[in-house]
């Protein structure tokens, strides 16, 4: 009787291991399945973003529990563990075929306050990156106001032009001092990239083209 060879036998072993993982693989559940369930489809060709007053309307969200915080990045999961429920689902869209946008209210300063767009990348089976949208708060006659509008550029990018108020109350100090100070910022950035990209910081042209839409 012949022997079979020693390097077809390995082959053949090597074969069946690749099988067996690939098997593995594709038969792995999908560890953001339940998570994703809990954020609304949205379609939309603008979509204005803002932090919610009395954190309720459109942008109050459903609460997550641990299991689903634990999926988020570490800072974000953190603020969740120390005050449950930290994390609120809101709305999930596609940026291309293999990743999602996530959009959640999450802990700021004082309360979850702080709207933030989170990007799935779903080969690598984990959140990448993510960046603040809205955000409202007051203290002491500081204050902060931040808005985000969502829109596609011509190339179907997604964009966000994202307005920033930060201002003082002087007479929160003083009752005879009625001055108030502010600062107006827009940021345009490209959301369709690993990260985001800065478009632009021209505060005459980028007002002069959206200020109506955010106000």
């Amino acid at each position: 009787m012949n022997k079979i060879p020693v390097l077809f036998i390995f082959y053949l072993i090597s074969c069946g291991a690749s099988k067996n993982d690939l098997s593995t693989q594709h038969d792995r559940p999908d560890r953001f399945l339940m998570l994703l369930s809990k954020f609304d489809d949205k379609k939309f060709d603008t979509l204005q973003v803002y932090s919610p007053q009395d954190l309720e309307g459109e942008y109050k969200g459903v609460p997550l529990d641990s299991a689903d915080a634990i999926l988020f990045p570490l800072e974000i999961a953190k603020q969740h563990f120390a005050e449950p429920p930290g994390i609120f689902a809101i709305y999930k869209f596609p940026i291309d075929k293999n990743r999602t946008a996530l959009i959640a209210r999450t802990p700021s300063v004082y309360v979850q306050s702080s709207i933030k767009l989170f990007l799935l990348d779903r080969t690598k089976d984990t959140i990448t990156s993510m960046i603040e949208l809205a955000e409202s708060w007051g203290d002491a006659g500081d204050y902060m106001e931040k808005k985000a509008l969502l829109f596609k550029n011509q190339k179907q990018q997604l964009n966000a032009l994202i307005w920033l108020l930060i201002g003082h109350d002087s007479s929160v100090d003083n009752l005879a001092d009625t001055t108030i100070q502010e600062c107006n910022s827009y940021f345009l950035l490209n959301l369709s990239g690993n990260k985001a990209d800065t478009v632009s910081k021209n505060y005459k042209d980028l007002s002069t083209k959206f200020e109506h839409l955010l106000r």
